[in-house]
Parts: structure tokens; sequence; C-alpha cells
């Protein structure tokens, strides 16, 4: 019930702020019509004219008028003061429920934890649980729902209610996408977040609101149409949408490819990648502060959440092919991003792109098949979740809110007047670059690392947005925090209050430390990926069976080629058979050591550069398979020998009893001849 009451809390909240703004609705409607009553008497009086006598009488009515709007202001302030307390309590008591779970957490164990079954919603069997890879985008969601809040705490006005009421929403729904074990109720909870948004950018979005929300909402849902047809497909071959039934199933080459295709094109929408990113610079840069938030810190990570769930486990065949052409688009993606990054003037802008080139650098990092590039990944993408959200509250709510613009060139020299704010400007641009001691530069190695493992020049293009990264976001911090002396195109600009300290100081402790000890993260992320990523099975898309002879070789150790348990076994047979071998063993320093796989006899071609430990333990247990064997054979050749005298005793004894009994024959034949 605990994961069930994370998800309905939010809910609970709308429903909340519906009841405390009720009558606050009505009252504020009858002053409305009340003023726009009076307004129109005065408007009627000045435009036929009145008397110098009826002077005293227009200005009483002014006077209540302006009372009205006076206490009307009042009273507003107050309901919406009232209305957003109730919803960052509200998300403050789910940030905490998302701590007790991630603490009661079973890091050991692979399989879904706290699993709960519901058969009554409508014609669908609901399922919700956690594993390891997703109980940190729900810390995510969680710590991200509250800061979003707070960062609009004073610009956000009018329509407050609706406000509170989308926010709260957005965090049910993304929650859902990440505790729902079927992927149909993924794809519709991965598609219900873009009417939430569409309105929040919409309604409180700048400028060119409309067209930016219209942006979003088309180019994402046109490309998540794409999974729905692989959805669809993968439903009519299964007969079922429940993960645990359509990650058992084998299917053939060309089906993963078409699945792939289609599942590919709505991640690579939403992540984005090169020419499908237009709608997020729009969406970034219209969208109110919170909005831009939410998108770079939770929405962009449905993509990386996505192939986790729909592409390793489900078409392993088909990524694995085409992960070179992946990589292809990663890297112009994020030589595309780096260098219109280092032109641009505006600062959301700025950062919108920024979050494109990262992105791409931890989306090549999970399809590189190997363990350090999915977990950099990870780490990379909750890392971009802090950094770049403090990054938008620097430019799009401190510095905005002081001085209404976003233009870089208006800014210089804030050091001299805001020295807090430029101190943890600092380090989040710190955490932009990948610098050592952030959580980025964690996420950025490994990622690159996997990605230089797979394919070593990609891994090399690949790098070059360490180099690039620095260079705009130095660039622009330097034109914003120092550039001379303060330029003095506004009258002042005051340091940070203690909400904006609270928020930025909040997600720099988060970024320093997670860089510092990123343990507390792979500890949990170990088993659940090393469990994904070498199970044998979603690797070769067959299973790999052990017969009454032993277990079957992935490798033969002696010639260090393939032989897999296909027609025309053999070593340098199959063609398939090398093609497995190219992909999956041609770097045996990746292999991750497990020793509950020992079961494989060629364990120590396998692990031959892990752990000391790891050799030690592989090479006892194949040792006592060698012993097993041997033991068996001893028996066997003592039963053989016990057999083979029991049988030489009783033909020895049919032998004396036959001799006899002729003998005794032939003297009762010579008796009868006598």
């Amino acid at each position: 019930m605990l994961l069930s009451f994370l998800i309905l809390l939010p809910l609970l909240g709308i429903f909340i702020i519906f009841i405390f703004n009720t009558e606050k609705i009505d009252f504020f409607s009858a002053i409305n019509e009340k003023n726009n009553e009076i307004n129109a008497i005065n408007n009627k009086k000045h435009v036929f004219g009145v008397t110098d006598s009826k002077n005293y009488e227009i200005s009483e009515i002014n006077s209540k008028n302006h009372e009205i709007n006076e206490e009307n202001q009042k009273n507003k302030k107050v309901n919406d003061k009232t209305l957003k307390i109730i919803a960052l309590v509200v998300t403050i008591v789910d940030l905490f429920l998302s701590l007790i779970i991630w603490f009661l957490f079973d890091n050991s164990s692979k399989h879904f934890q706290f699993v709960q079954e519901h058969y009554t919603v409508g014609h669908y069997d609901f399922y919700l649980g956690l594993d390891g890879l997703s109980i940190y985008f729900v810390l995510l969601t969680t710590l991200i729902a509250p800061i979003s809040i707070i960062s609009n705490w004073k610009s956000i006005n009018s329509k407050t209610a609706y406000f509170l009421v989308i926010i709260l929403l957005l965090e049910s729904c993304l929650l859902l996408i990440y505790a729902v074990l079927d992927v149909l109720m993924f794809y519709i909870f991965f598609e219900s977040i873009l009417a939430p948004l569409f309105i929040l950018i919409g309604f409180f979005g700048s400028t060119d609101k409309l067209r930016a929300s219209f942006y979003f909402f088309l180019y994402t849902f046109l490309g998540s149409l794409f999974m729905l047809l692989s959805i669809i497909t993968v439903s009519s071959l299964t007969g079922s949408t429940d993960m645990d039934i359509i990650y058992k199933t084998n299917y053939a080459y060309i089906t993963q490819v078409f699945l792939f295709m289609g599942i590919f094109v709505a991640f690579a929408v939403k992540t984005p990648v090169i020419f499908l990113n237009t709608w997020l610079l729009k969406a970034h840069v219209e969208s109110p502060l919170s909005g831009s938030v939410i998108l770079a810190a939770i929405v962009l990570k449905l993509s990386l959440y996505g192939v986790f769930r729909l592409i390793l486990p489900l078409v392993p065949k088909a990524f694995i092919f085409y992960t070179h052409i992946i990589f292809v688009i990663c890297v112009i993606t994020i030589l595309y991003a780096s260098f219109s990054t280092i032109r641009t003037i505006d600062v959301k802008e700025l950062i919108a792109y920024s979050s494109v080139s990262h992105a791409a650098v931890y989306f090549a990092g999970i399809l590189s098949n190997v363990i350090q590039g999915i977990q950099g990944g990870i780490l990379l993408g909750l890392a971009h979740g802090f950094v770049s959200s403090g990054l938008f509250i620097s430019g799009g709510g401190v510095l905005y809110d002081r001085s209404s613009t976003r233009t870089i060139n208006y800014y210089g020299g804030l050091a001299q007047i805001m020295p807090i704010f430029s101190i943890l400007f600092f380090i989040l641009c710190l955490g932009n670059c990948g610098a050592p001691l952030t959580l980025n530069f964690v996420g950025e190695f490994m990622s690159l690392y996997g990605i230089f493992e797979r394919l070593s020049f990609a891994g090399i293009l690949a790098s070059s947005s360490i180099i690039l990264s620095a260079v705009y976001t130095i660039f622009m911090f330097n034109r914003i925090i120092f550039g001379g002396i303060f330029k003095g195109w506004f009258t002042y600009l005051s340091d940070l209050n203690k909400r904006e300290y609270s928020l930025l100081l909040i997600l720099v402790i988060l970024t320093v430390l997670l860089g510092i000890y990123p343990s507390i993260i792979l500890d949990g992320l170990n088993y659940s990926v090393s469990s994904l990523l070498y199970n044998f099975h979603f690797l070769f898309g067959t299973d790999i069976i052990t017969t009454n002879d032993g277990p079957d070789s992935i490798i033969d150790c002696e010639t260090d080629t393939c032989v897999c348990p296909h027609e025309n076994t053999g070593p340098g047979v199959s063609e398939e058979c090398n093609e497995q071998r190219l992909y999956f063993f041609a770097d045996c320093d990746n292999i991750y050591c497990d020793v509950n796989v020992v079961e494989y006899q060629c364990l120590d071609c396998l692990c031959q550069f892990c752990s000391d430990e790891c050799i030690e333990e592989s090479t006892r247990v194949n040792s006592n398979y060698a012993e097993g064997i041997a033991a068996n054979n001893s028996n066997d050749a003592a039963e053989s020998a016990t057999n083979n005298s029991n049988d030489a005793t009783e033909s020895a004894t049919n032998n004396s009893n036959d001799a006899a009994e002729s003998a005794t024959n032939n003297s009762n034949n010579t008796s009868n001849n006598n």
C-alpha cells in the first residue's frame, strides 16, 4: 500500500486544493461582477456627461471601488499562499514517502518489490512495482516536484490553483510511468503528461507560448504513435502486455527490427536527438520556470528509463545490430548541440541546448551494452536533473525575476553585487562541465567509457563533449559573473533571498555529495544492471541449455572461438555464432564476473580479467565440477569393477554347476547303458 499511497497522494492534494479554493472562486466572482457593474455606471456617466452636483457621488463610488479592489487583491494573496502551502506540503510528504521506500528497498534482489496488483480498474489488470532501476527515478521525481513549486513561488500570481493542480497531476503521472509493470499502461501514462504540460506552457508561458505548446504536443505525440504500434504488435504476438510475460518471449530477428524502430523513434523524439529537437528549445524558452525544471529534470529521462523497459530486454538482437547507427546519431547530436550552445546569447536557450548534448551522451551510454556505460548513463541522467534544474533556476529565475531579460549581453560584473549567487552558480557550471568531484563527472566518464569500449572512434568523438561543454559553460559564466565592472543596465540587483538560496544549495549539495561518494547509487544499480545485461536468454534470443553430458560451452577456451547451441555447432562453423562472438565477447575485460553463472564451464575464459577473488571463486567451482566428474568416473569404475567381479563369480558358479550337472548326466547315461 505504500507505493499506491505515494502515487495517490498528489491526487489527494488536488482534491484538497479544490476544497479550499471553491468558496474563494465564488467570492472573487461576485466581487468582480460588482466591480464591472460600477465601472459600467462610471463609464456611462462620463460618456453622457454629469453635472457638478454629481461629482461627489462619482468620487464615492470610485472610492468604494478602490476599497473593493484592495480587499480582492488581499484575499487573493491569502488564498494563493494557502494553496501553495498545501501543494508544497503534499509534495514534501511524498518525498519522505519515497525515501522510506528507498530505505526499505532490498538492493540484493533483482525482482520487482512493493508489487501491488489491482484487478478492478476497468477492463485492465493494473500492476505496480519498483526495481533497482526505477527507484532512483522515483526519488528524482519526488525531489523535483517541490522544487518546481518553490521556484515559481513569487512569479505565478494568476490562476494559481490551476498551476498547482497541473504540477501535482504531473507528479502523479510521472510516478505511474516508473511504477507500472504493463507496457500498455506505460504508454498511456507516457502520453498522459502531454496534456498537463501543454496547458502549463500555454497558460503560464511567455510571449510565444502557444507556438511552443503546440510544438511540444505535436512532436512528442506523433513520435509516440510509433511506439504504440510496436506495443500493439507485441500484444498480438504474445496475447499480453504484461512485462513479465513479454520479456520471456523470443521474437524473430526481423520482428525485433520493426519493434525496435518504432520504439526508438519515440525515445529519439523524447531525448531528443538531431533533427527532432526543435520542440525542446521552444518549450524550454517559452515555458515558465517550473515547466523548464520538470522538462529538463524528469521528462527528458523518460527515454532513458524506457530503454530499460522496452529495448534492452525486448529487442536485444536488433539494438545490438543497429548500435553503431545509434552512436553516429548521438555523436552528431553532441557536436551540433555543443556548437549551437556556444553561439547563443539567451540563458534558457543555452541551457536547453546543453541538455540536448548531455542527453545524447547518456542515451549512447545506456545502449553501449556495457555495465559501466549503462550505470554511467543512469548517473549522468540523475546528475543532469540536479544541475540543469539549478541552472534554470539561476538563469530563468534569479536573474530573470530581477532584470526581466534572459539576454547574456546585458549582464556582467555580477560578482561584485551578487557574491553568494556567483559561488553557487559557479559550482553548478562546474557540474555542467563534468568537473571532478561532481556526479556529472562520474556519470559522463562511465558513459563515455562504455561508448569507447563498444566503438572506439565514436567514443573519441563523443568525448569532445567534455571540452565543448567547458567552452560554452565557462564562456557563459564569465560573461554573466565577471565581464569587467557591473554594466549598470539595471539600477540594482539584490543577492539571493532565503527561498532561492535554499533551492540552489540543495541541488549543489546533492551534485557534490553524490560525486564524491557515488556508491550510494551504484550499490543499488549493480545487481539490477548486471541481471538485465547478462541474462543470456535476453542477449542471445535463445536458451542456453544444460545437457546431461555437462553444460554447453559459450566459448571454446582453447581456441577462443564461439561455440553456440545452434545447429552446426562448433568453433567458427556458425556465421550467426561468430556474430554473437563479435558483439558480446570481443572484449573479455567487459564481461561481468558473476559466480552465479558458474554452471557454464568456460567461466574462467570469461572472467580472466576480473578480480582475483572472483577468479579464485570460479576456479574453485570449476575445480569442484572437475572433482565431481572425477568422483563420478571413479565411482563408475568401481561399480563397473564390482559388477565385472560379480559377473565372473556368477559365471564361474554357473560353469561349475553346468560341469557337475554334465558329469552327473554322463554317469547316469553310463549306468543306463550297462
